[in-house]
């Protein structure tokens, strides 16, 4: 299951990422990292900041796995809410995880770029 990260990745690595993150690694049998989680606690509120798998283990349930871990960690702590802000094409993965549309849109950073839409889970 996921642990603690020690580095971030690629666009992660802003100075103070992790001081305002709680950011977790999956490793695979050989240690390699397949998969990176990062929430940003916002009490009463979480939000899933990020969540990358490699892309060739995509449809294995590293996501899924990687998902839930972040669902009872929110419960846990005992959040009410989990957000995220998802590319387009990973809409219906948190639609499966059980997240729901808010209705509300965030214009994407690129001009002319698309609408986001938030979606959350209530824990």
């Amino acid at each position: 299951m996921p642990r603690r990260a020690t580095a971030v990745t690629r666009d992660r690595n802003r100075p103070g990422y992790l001081r305002t993150h709680q950011s977790f690694e999956v490793l695979d049998a050989r240690s390699d990292l397949v998969s990176f989680v990062a929430i940003a606690a916002l009490d009463p509120i979480v939000v899933l900041d990020h969540l990358w798998v490699t892309p060739e283990r995509i449809g294995h349930g590293i996501g899924r796995r990687a998902c839930e871990y972040v669902i009872q960690f929110a419960r846990e702590h005992q959040w009410i809410e989990l957000s995220v802000l998802p590319d387009p094409p990973s809409e219906g993965f948190y639609l499966r995880m059980g997240f729901e549309d808010s209705g509300k849109r965030v214009p994407s950073r690129v001009p002319g770029g698309p609408l986001f839409s938030v979606y959350r889970l209530r824990l």
